[in-house]
């Protein structure tokens, strides 16, 4: 709360959305609209830092032994049949 810069990216729950649009006055109404449809590896810059909020694509990690392990686990193949 100190640094008053915040990187957001896609949200789709109206509660989160609405805590953004009640606490978060550095955000204009298109970058507002823009949070549920945000693509994966796109945030939201709004803040102090820049003077409007601007959209940044960040690239995806090419060496996977700098990827970090949070991909969806595959349930079923966990599951025993019996």
């Amino acid at each position: 709360s100190q640094i008053h810069n915040y990187f957001l990216h896609r949200m789709v729950n109206e509660k989160d959305l609405m805590t953004v649009k009640n606490t978060i006055s550095y955000l204009d109404k298109a970058s507002f609209e823009s949070l549920s449809i945000l693509p994966t590896g796109t945030t939201v810059l709004a803040g102090l830092l820049v003077q409007v909020p601007i959209l940044i694509d960040i690239d995806k990690i090419e060496d996977e032994k700098y990827e970090p392990n949070n991909k969806t686990i595959d349930l079923a193949s966990y599951w025993e049949l019996a």
